[in-house]
């Protein structure tokens, strides 16, 4: 089920109605009933998959704790059911490829069927969180969960269940066993979330993402200058459409007292690229950071083995996006931008200059470096790769076409530039605020706005989905 659906404006009233009528300890019960429902809305079998990746990480943590001797085997075995199945389903496919195309080389005739399984949604992200969870487990960080009512519930507790963020279990855990209050200020707080997500998602990226389709639809008529623009229009495409869908489930969250972590933090202004890194997608940085980067060394290990940590985790982010080689290439190309700045931080940090420009500066490279990154995201195919730049090099100033800029779409593509930074300062509706009915009526306003936006986006395009939903 997705954010923005109809099922979805039904089923979440009637949860959160629920929610708060029942007494505090059947809560988890609530939440867990509609997490299960949430995810096998469209496919039922998917019940039974994340069904299996908890049991297995709750026995595996339990046997962690009990066989204190053994617990390694008990870890590995884990490792094997979560990532086994994350591999079956998102993988499998792309490794007979692989080999079919490697033997094809070597001459043989090896014939690998693909399987063509249906990838379910959100099986990274709480495949991750698990992992995280058994692995704290491992390294005697938390305590285990003996209850396994709120441990199903943190697999799949429904806001963050599908795209993030990926949360540890010494965070997530406490706020879904806590006692929960509804309050008039938690719910304003969770509002100016949720409104903030839906203007990223409905008013943002599900417009300017039909100029993105026209244009990366058709490669080969297409010239360089245009596909550059549209590579820039991406940008802000895929960070409305995975920072909405983080503001939702935040804020879906506060309506019921649960506070989830923030997953962007204004990355487009960041002065380098590992304050990027810092500030986009921020709980898989964080997962990769603590699970990956450290445990090889991280920084303590000179820079060569540094390297090899930054470059193997890029790799890795560039798998776990996508079983295809041009999301490897925006891996590893991305790991290689942030090698090559730190090989150059001590020669660029001797270079005078006022520091509130070299800011500007900075941003200003690492806003274009990144959306031109975006290039090895946004295709389908190695093949798509070579026709991009074989455009950009020789055919840049090739026909423009003008087809997709009649005079309503030029509007709606200034509106949605222009309203992206006003959702940085939406204000919280609070009880003793001075301005709560302006406030009220501000919101009011804003919703109206992006209902008439989506009802008239399903009619002309159909239902949309978020990008990350394919992760």
């Amino acid at each position: 089920m997705s954010f923005i659906s109809i099922p979805f404006f039904i089923f979440l009233p009637v949860t959160l109605l629920i929610f708060w009528l029942v007494p505090n300890k059947l809560r988890w019960i609530v939440l867990l009933i509609a997490s299960y429902v949430f995810y096998g809305f469209l496919n039922y079998w998917l019940i039974g998959l994340i069904l299996l990746t908890t049991l297995a990480s709750y026995l595996g943590a339990r046997g962690i704790e009990k066989f204190a001797k053994r617990k390694k085997l008990f870890l590995i075995l884990t490792l094997i059911v979560c990532l086994g199945s994350l591999f079956v389903f998102k993988y499998l496919d792309f490794t007979l490829s692989s080999f079919g195309k490697l033997f094809s080389m070597w001459g043989l005739n090896v014939s690998l069927q693909p399987l063509n399984l249906i990838l379910p949604v959100g099986i990274s992200f709480y495949t991750f969180q698990t992992i995280g969870y058994v692995v704290d487990v491992y390294k005697g960080k938390i305590e285990v969960e003996r209850h396994i009512g709120y441990y199903a519930l943190f697999v799949s507790f429904f806001p963050q269940l599908v795209a993030g963020p990926i949360e540890p279990a010494a965070k997530l855990l406490p706020e879904l066993r806590k006692e929960h209050h509804l309050d008039f200020d938690g719910f304003g707080e969770g509002l100016k979330y949720v409104v903030s997500g839906f203007i990223k998602k409905v008013l943002i990226a599900d417009f300017l993402s039909q100029y993105v389709n026209f244009i990366y639809g058709d490669l080969a008529i297409r010239g360089g200058a245009e596909i550059i623009l549209a590579t820039f229009v991406f940008g802000i495409v895929i960070y409305c459409d995975f920072s909405g869908y983080s503001e939702i489930a935040v804020g879906l969250a506060k309506w019921m007292s649960i506070d989830l972590s923030k997953n962007f933090d204004r990355p487009y202004l960041s002065s380098s690229f590992k304050e990027f890194w810092r500030r986009w997608h921020i709980s898989l940085n964080r997962f990769f950071t603590e699970y990956i980067y450290i445990p090889l060394g991280g920084s303590k290990k000179g820079r060569v083995r540094k390297y090899l940590a930054i470059f193997l985790v890029f790799l890795l982010s560039g798998l776990w996006h996508g079983a295809s080689l041009h999301f490897v290439i925006w891996g590893v190309v991305s790991g290689l931008f942030l090698i090559i700045e730190d090989l150059l931080s001590t020669p660029l940090g001797k270079i005078k200059m006022n520091v509130t420009a070299k800011r500007i500066l900075g941003i200003v490279i690492i806003y274009i470096v990144i959306n031109l990154c975006w290039i090895f995201f946004r295709v389908q195919s190695i093949e798509e790769i070579g026709l991009v730049f074989q455009k950009i090099f020789t055919g840049f100033a090739s026909s423009f076409s003008t087809t997709f800029f009649v005079t309503t779409n030029i509007i709606m593509i200034l509106l949605a530039i222009a309203v992206l930074p006003l959702t940085y300062y939406l204000p919280e509706i609070k009880k003793e605020g001075t301005h709560v009915y302006v406030n009220v009526a501000l919101y009011t306003l804003l919703i109206l706005i992006v209902s008439v936006t989506y009802i008239n986006n399903l009619m002309e395009v159909g239902e949309s989905s978020f990008i990350y939903f394919q992760f």
